[in-house]
């Protein structure tokens, strides 16, 4: 009967990657290009995307 519940909860944990994945991506977006603040490729690339390039080697 353990088995049998391990199972069941193991077999679900890649349901809830699928939706935190997509999920994350949008939420970020959202935050990131609000509407109500000025948006510039040159601040985007400085900002964010330098900080990420820089930090995802380490």
């Amino acid at each position: 009967m353990d088995k049998i519940k391990t199972y069941d909860i193991s077999s679900l944990s890649p349901l809830y990657i699928i939706y935190s994945v997509p999920m994350f991506v949008l939420l970020s977006g959202i935050f990131i290009l609000d509407p109500s603040k000025r948006f510039s490729f040159k601040k985007l690339f400085e900002h964010n995307i330098l900080r990420l390039a820089t930090a995802f080697p380490f």
